[in-house]
């Protein structure tokens, strides 16, 4: 079982470093740092993928972001293989029938049914962004990866010999997802005059290309190599257009805005190879935001009003798919007095979907020059994972971000 934990490690740090891009769904340094919150608050070329209604919003006359982030999830995958490393499986194997033995046996099937129900997912992502008037395009692209046991609870008798239900009959298989995302978005919005008040509206089509792999691999004699062949035969590339819609208001106390965005509202899909498709699931997300003293102090607060599936599927103990929901938001601290860009940011999230990671806490910091400055941004999750007696957060996040304003 140590064996197993091992190669999936391999297979996390394998994808990874083939991969193009990562998670889409947490755009610019702001928001991660604020918790997610970005509904109301987006400006500039961030609001291509937050809000497109923020294309008509006061910022300045340009804008170009590039950024590149990395995500982690561990479902609780981690703790299962730590707790099954504490057996002492030759000693098992070598007189299943005791009674000590026996019970130990037991207490491994429900470990590993446990086991069953826990995923990793890991993402890599980035982006370039430009604005020029209320219209903005850019190039958005990313990689997400799902890795999930799928146990044989039948073949599992702690023997070495060729009988039924031993370990040698056992098919025991991580099952392994992955999409590959590339976006060209098109943005344009409006502003108007709503009673004392003022509204923006805008959309985005975006130009999707996705690609599809799947795999299911025997953690104990799969080679790396085996490993990326049977990706690459899974490939399926398909192109697809997405259409967000969004929304500010601004009542007539300025300070005030409130944030509504519909994200890939047509839910594109894209092939899979055996004849299947992934969906890019609609969102619908709600914010709101205080600003005060010229935009030095803001706090604002997103939530989704609907749960969107993932690639990851046979999750849970109804194995079903793994859902997102978030909630959360944050302060910035934001201060750019002639040439200089300074920001601090803190906040918190949660998904409502699911309770494995707890909450998330979030922070970034901006500094530099106008005209080219530099954000970095992080989140780490409550609850923690543990491997051989090393405990780290199950789920973290960090963003770069260099941008450039004119």
């Amino acid at each position: 079982m140590r064996r197993f934990g091992i190669v999936a490690v391999v297979l996390v740090l394998a994808a990874v470093s083939t991969a193009s891009a990562g998670d889409w769904n947490m755009f610019g340094p702001r928001t991660l740092g604020m918790g997610g919150a970005g509904a109301s608050s987006a400006r500039g070329a961030w609001s291509l993928m937050l809000n497109p209604a923020g294309l008509a919003e006061p910022d300045e006359a340009a804008r170009i972001s590039l950024s590149f982030g990395a995500d982690i999830r561990d479902l609780g995958l981690s703790d299962a293989i730590d707790a099954l490393a504490d057996y002492d499986w030759e000693r098992i194997q070598g007189d299943p029938t005791s009674s000590e033995n026996a019970a130990a046996v037991n207490d491994i099937v429900a470990q590993l049914r446990i086991m069953n129900e826990k995923a990793l997912m890991v993402g890599v992502g980035g982006g370039l962004f430009t604005t020029f008037g209320k219209f903005g395009i850019g190039v958005n692209g990313g990689f997400r990866a799902a890795f999930s046991p799928r146990v044989d609870l039948v073949n599992i008798v702690p023997i070495a010999s060729n009988v039924p239900n031993s370990f040698a009959y056992n098919t025991s298989k991580v099952a392994i997802v992955a999409m590959t995302l590339a976006e060209v978005p098109i943005g344009y919005a409006r502003k108007f005059e709503v009673g004392k008040g003022s509204m923006s509206v805008g959309g985005t089509v975006k130009i999707m290309r996705g690609a599809t792999y799947s795999a299911a691999v025997d953690p104990t004699t799969a080679s790396t190599d085996e490993f990326r062949d049977e990706i690459n035969d899974s490939e399926k590339t398909s192109v697809n257009l997405g259409f967000d819609l969004g929304a500010i208001y601004h009542p007539p106390y300025k300070n005030l805005s409130f944030g509504l965005v519909a994200r890939n509202i047509n839910s594109p899909k894209f092939d899979t190879i055996d004849g299947g498709e992934v969906s890019e699931d609609a969102q619908i997300r709600v914010g709101g935001e205080l600003a005060l003293f010229n935009r030095l102090l803001s706090v604002a607060v997103d939530a989704d009003l609907n749960k969107r599936g993932t690639i990851l599927d046979g999750y849970g103990p109804n194995n079903e798919q793994y859902k997102e929901q978030w909630i959360g938001g944050g302060i910035s601290l934001e201060g750019s007095p002639w040439i200089f860009e300074t920001a601090l940011r803190l906040g918190v999230m949660q998904n409502m979907a699911d309770s494995e990671l707890g909450m998330i806490y979030t922070g970034g910091l901006s500094i530099g020059f106008k005209w080219l400055h530099v954000s970095l941004s992080g989140a780490v999750s409550q609850e923690e994972s543990e491997v051989v007696d090393a405990k780290y957060p199950a789920g973290a996040s960090v963003m770069l971000a260099i941008e450039s304003t004119w």
